[in-house]
């Protein structure tokens, strides 16, 4: 008995000791009071430049980078090393970073720590906040781990724990952060595309009756028209995106974007006000990988990949299909409108057409054909019909 009660003492100090332990480990993990910060916390608005110096690359690789980011006319965008738009989620996101910034203790005082921390001047990623001309903060930011961040001020040996994974929001290229948006066109929105490739000419005009998007050659029959393969184009040129920048000048017979490039004569909208461009597409790159293209009249250049590149080096021929071809198109149909008629009704419905949204052999089931499967479906009982 004796034995037990001694058994059931010990464990009961051992859980006190490890209440305690856990209780102070929590209390360091609590961020300090804002009096003792080394910086007093930023808000969003006050901040109007940021400046980035980071290193990309390891050994004799490496490359310093110092991109400065600034907002004008409401928006952000890159003044150093180009002057550039820049996307917007990245710069959001630096400025929730340090408005929400929040310290926890002092980690370390030991200068020799620092590299180990990468908060040191040659592995750090520094960051310094500017408003108004004058510079509100200034931080050396190293390596993350359980939830924190190491910082560091320049020219001081405190290194600081503050909540969050700070590296992750700054350490991006200068190529990372502009905006590759090529034609700046809303989705969904381009109206008109006239394509001259090849020596030849092809128009596609969209029409919208309801909630019917039709797409169709004007001027010229192509002979089994395929639509999908159209309005794939015409969504494909409101929403181009570069692959990489080309600011290195470069002659026309290396970049091909002179009169012997494609050229695609693109209307859209762009925040809802209608607009026209010219896209070019040039020669290959010397590894034949990607593609030159630019905008008639800017003088960015870009890159898209090849494959990219070639969906947009289209004729008529492009988009006319064989009798073969078509009938064979037509079965496929018939098998997905079958097997989707053949469901049970448990999984019909929306909820059950989750992987509908191609056929086999790649093509796409219309919206027409879709429509009617729906209603087959309802009709078994698998839910109404979309209206």
């Amino acid at each position: 008995m004796n034995k037990n009660f001694i058994a059931i003492g010990v464990l009961a100090v051992l859980g006190i000791a490890v209440a305690i332990a856990f209780s102070r480990g929590s209390g360091m993990d609590k961020p300090m009071d804002p009096s003792q910060a080394p910086i007093a916390t930023l808000a969003k608005d006050q901040i109007d430049s940021l400046r980035i110096e980071r290193t990309e690359g390891a050994g004799d690789k490496a490359v310093k980078e110092n991109i400065l980011i600034v907002k004008k006319d409401g928006a952000w965008r890159m003044a150093e090393p180009v002057d550039y738009a820049i996307e917007t989620p990245p710069a959001d996101r630096m400025l929730e970073v340090l408005s929400e910034l929040k310290y926890v203790d002092v980690i370390s005082q030991n200068p020799a720590k620092h590299a180990e921390l990468e908060v040191s001047d040659d592995k750090a990623v520094k960051v310094t906040a500017s408003g108004q001309g004058k510079e509100l903060a200034s931080l050396l930011i190293g390596k993350s781990g359980s939830g924190m961040s190491y910082v560091r001020l320049p020219g001081k040996d405190d290194v600081y724990r503050v909540t969050g994974f700070l590296r992750g929001a700054f350490n991006r290229s200068a190529k990372s952060l502009r905006d590759k948006k090529i034609s700046g066109l809303d989705a969904d929105s381009v109206a008109k595309v006239e394509v001259t490739h090849a020596g030849k000419a092809l128009v596609l005009e969209s029409k919208t009756e309801g909630e019917n998007k039709t797409v169709s050659p004007v001027g010229a029959a192509i002979k089994n028209f395929n639509e999908d393969s159209a309005k794939t184009l015409l969504r494909t040129l409101a929403t181009l995106s570069a692959r990489e920048f080309v600011d290195e000048p470069k002659p026309a017979s290396e970049t091909g974007l002179d009169e012997t490039a494609t050229k695609l004569a693109v209307t859209g909208k762009a925040s809802g006000q209608e607009k026209t461009l010219t896209l070019l597409v040039g020669k290959d790159t010397e590894d034949s990988s990607q593609a030159y293209v630019q905008v008639q009249g800017q003088p960015q250049v870009f890159t898209l990949a090849k494959a990219s590149a070639d969906k947009l080096r289209v004729t008529a021929d492009s988009f006319a299909r064989t009798d073969e071809e078509m009938a064979q198109e037509e079965e496929r149909k018939k098998k997905a409108a079958e097997s989707a008629a053949s469901m049970p009704p448990d999984m019909g419905g929306m909820g059950g057409m989750g992987g509908m949204g191609g056929m086999p052999g790649g093509g796409q089931i219309p919206p027409e054909l879709m429509k009617k499967i729906q209603a087959q479906m309802a009709a078994q009982g698998g839910g109404a019909a979309p209206q």
